[in-house]
């Protein structure tokens, strides 16, 4: 999920007895509604700015009142109703770094990218020293990312994490970074870019996951060696039982890669008591398991492997993949007529 860091809670329509006012003027019920606005009664704000707008029409604060309604509706997710106060006032030039930034923000949830790409770039060329350019950067970048133009986000995140490596997001948006070169599959630079965040950010909650995607990236690299130094790691830092586990499921798929049979069998087990002990899915060990025994040529224990996939989780994810295990395996045993019903599963599931 995007990070947002202009955040604010929003209770909607309480309205404690400080914020009840007598009507003394312009400045009071400016005061009153931007102090519920700072307290996130965004439903409160609202109530009082809508009144400002028709009673106080010339007021000098009118542009104020606006981009602040804008954000109320925004933080309520009514983000037509917020576009409209920003639109309203396009002309205006103080806090104009902050009018850019929540129209890019609006337009962004309103899936108006091009839109939103082209109001973050103006505060980005106009503003460098805006308090909101990180967040423009950072909003920008992942919308390139959630498009899949891994090539732009990745140029963004790394220009973000370079000019403001102080700021709350420097972190994650080198963390995307790396995740844009796996994504292009480019995993050789995938993997030492996360390897970098691990050494840039040790102590990172998300270190833990750097772990596992950059063995993935090594293993996809064909670099076993490296990837089952990852896998170890991964296992040890992280606290996620399902995180520990998919790490151990790399761990054995580097294992057949290389052809070390009995130490993969021997992690399978370990992985089966893990899950059992966590009360996991073991559907991916029942994979891997077929998978083994097919490489080591015991084709009826395969086989059997992939039929317990089949039974226990007729709607799994790796229903086909068990399929095509079986194909294989019913062939090289000469059952054709299986392996022919293995395969025409396949045409017809495909």
């Amino acid at each position: 999920m995007r990070i947002i860091l202009l955040f604010a809670l929003s209770i909607g329509f309480l309205f404690p007895a400080r914020f009840i006012h007598a009507d003394s003027g312009e400045d009071e019920l400016f005061s009153t509604a931007q102090r519920a606005f700072n307290d996130g009664f965004h439903d409160v704000a609202i109530k009082y700015f809508e009144e400002f707008l028709p009673k106080y029409s010339e007021s000098s604060k009118l542009n104020q009142v606006r981009l602040l309604l804008g954000q109320c509706y925004f933080l309520k997710n009514d983000y037509a109703k917020a576009l409209t106060q920003f639109e309203s006032i396009l002309t205006m030039t103080e806090d104009r770094d902050a009018l850019l930034f929540w129209l890019g923000e609006t337009q962004l949830k309103l899936s108006s990218n091009d839109k939103a790409h082209g109001y973050y770039q103006q505060l980005i060329n106009a503003y460098p020293s805006s308090v909101y350019m990180p967040q423009a950067m950072y909003s920008m970048a992942w919308s390139f990312f959630d498009q899949k133009d891994y090539l732009k986000a990745k140029e963004i995140f790394l220009n973000l994490n370079t000019r403001f490596p102080k700021h709350p997001l420097a972190e994650d948006a080198m963390l995307k970074a790396a995740q844009c070169l796996y994504n292009t599959g480019d995993y050789v630079n995938a993997s030492k870019s996360f390897e970098q965040f691990i050494v840039m950010y040790p102590q990172s909650a998300k270190s833990m996951d750097a772990y596992l995607n950059m063995a993935d990236a090594y293993y996809y690299a064909d670099n076993y060696d490296q990837a089952l130094v990852g896998y170890e790691k991964a296992i040890k830092a992280n606290q996620d039982s399902r995180s520990v586990q998919l790490a151990m499921i790399g761990k054995i798929w580097c294992l057949i890669k290389k052809k070390s049979y009995d130490p993969a069998q021997k992690v399978i087990k370990e992985a089966m008591d893990f899950a059992r002990q966590k009360n996991l899915s073991i559907e991916d060990l029942h994979l891997v398991m077929g998978q083994l025994l097919y490489e080591k040529g015991d084709y009826e224990g395969a086989v059997s492997a992939y039929q317990r996939l089949i039974a226990e989780f007729p709607a799994g994810v790796h229903r086909l993949e068990a399929y095509l295990g079986l194909a294989n395996a019913y062939y090289l045993l000469k059952k054709y007529a299986e392996a022919v019903s293995s395969f025409k599963f396949l045409l017809d599931h495909r």
